[in-house]
């Protein structure tokens, strides 16, 4: 089976010694591709996971969705994941984004509308996933967005979920990435999923 993996640094591995061995997507032992970048936003995951797929093809996609806060935004002929301390006095666009722009309602739903296109996008090429997304659950002050109440996914497993609280340390966590061990967690939870 080949498999497909997409995400932050979370899935990258940043903060391993080797990420390239120590990640989860390594430890599941099946042919993989991972695109996944340190500080990359959801904007860019759905985007180049669907480029990847049209031109290749696999058995399986696994997307880790980031925090919410992430944008995306096109500068000097490429795209560019922005999140929330890059908005400093020399780099005017997050910091206009962050301050005129952004709003929790704008990223939840923005968050919803990706995860709703990833699904719909994989349903329609018959390819089996999973979704699972890094913190940020919607607050009770935010209104429900319609794509949020047509996916799936609305309940997606958390990255807390499974490992624990980031602030509270422990041995899933390296500083604010999972660990050796948190990634052979991530890589169990995972092997119970991926099809026999």
């Amino acid at each position: 089976m080949k498999i497909l993996f997409n995400g932050c640094s979370h899935t990258y591995g940043v903060e391993l010694e080797h990420p390239e061995t120590q990640r989860y997507s390594a430890l599941l032992g099946h042919d993989h591709v991972n695109l996944a970048q340190g500080g990359k936003c959801n904007d860019l995951i759905v985007k180049e996971t669907i480029e990847w797929l049209e031109n290749n093809t696999c058995d399986f996609v696994i997307v880790q969705f980031t925090l919410v806060t992430r944008f995306s935004h096109w500068e000097n002929g490429k795209w560019k994941s922005y999140q929330p301390k890059n908005a400093t006095l020399t780099n005017r666009v997050p910091r206009y984004y962050y301050k005129w722009i952004s709003s929790n309602q704008l990223h939840y739903t923005n968050f919803w509308k990706n995860v709703f296109v990833m699904e719909s996008y994989l349903k329609k090429r018959n390819i089996s996933h999973y979704f699972w997304r890094f913190a940020n659950k919607r607050g009770d002050e935010l209104e429900k967005c319609v794509y949020e109440d047509l996916t799936s996914w609305s309940d997606m497993l958390q990255h807390q979920d499974l490992l624990g609280h980031p602030k509270n340390g422990g041995k899933y966590w390296l500083d604010s990435h999972p660990s050796p061990l948190g990634h052979q967690l991530i890589a169990s939870h995972l092997s119970g999923i991926l099809p026999k």
